[in-house]
């Protein structure tokens, strides 16, 4: 056959009328581990915060002190939404092939639960831009790692 400017594939099509599916995508790459990615912000945002929650302790301010206590456990009313988004990427990671479709399902939902609790706290806000001068990133670090997490279930 010769090569007349088309490719073997648009000749097939012409001469034969076949369209040929393009090569098949095998990737070796291995899933992304969504729970690394959570796991690496908060370790990141926890540093942030106890060094925050060291200068609150120091002003002696009872006040300050319980603050510097709750820490992230106070974000959204407890511990529920930081447990909800940990199962469910768990739940994920650990889903067959057949379950994969309903445990990204439940890692949304508790995406989104988290990213409402975040963007609703007056008090990410106030530590994000505290007095202190300690630089805490919790909205926009939290919230990058959302997003990764999002789009790594696409």
């Amino acid at each position: 056959m010769s090569d007349t400017g088309g490719s073997k594939a648009e000749w097939i099509k012409r001469v034969l009328g076949l369209e040929l599916a393009g090569p098949t995508q095998v990737t070796s790459k291995e899933p992304v581990d969504l729970t690394a990615i959570w796991r690496d912000a908060k370790e990141e945002t926890d540093q942030q915060l106890n060094v925050l929650a060291g200068k609150l302790r120091a002003t002696g301010d009872p006040d300050l002190v319980r603050i510097a206590d709750l820490g992230l456990f106070a974000l959204g009313g407890g511990r529920g939404i930081n447990v909800a988004l940990r199962k469910a990427l768990f739940e994920y990671q650990a889903a067959s092939t057949e379950r994969r479709q309903a445990a990204a399902r439940g890692v949304r939902k508790a995406v989104g639960e988290y990213r409402a609790a975040v963007a609703g706290n007056e008090g990410v806000r106030l530590i994000d831009n505290n007095p202190f001068g300690v630089a805490v990133e919790l909205g926009s670090r939290l919230g990058a790692a959302l997003d990764r997490i999002e789009q790594s279930l696409a």
